[in-house]
């Protein structure tokens, strides 16, 4: 009996290693999103300028 309960303690232990690895990795892909959506945002006013400039070059022509 005493060996299940020293089975089982390392189960658990095993398991929230996991656990906490798998927390890190989620906090991580928190932050890549975060930081996809601040790329995105940045593109969308390069894109915004790029077509103000070709609307004033269409303009001139």
């Amino acid at each position: 009996m005493k060996k299940r309960i020293y089975e089982l303690q390392e189960q658990l232990g095993k398991i929230m290693v996991l656990y906490e690895e798998s927390e890190q990795v989620e906090g991580k892909l928190a932050k890549s999103m975060m930081t996809g959506i601040e790329v995105n945002k940045e593109l969308d006013k390069v894109k915004e300028i790029l077509d103000n400039i070709e609307l004033k070059l269409k303009e001139e022509i």
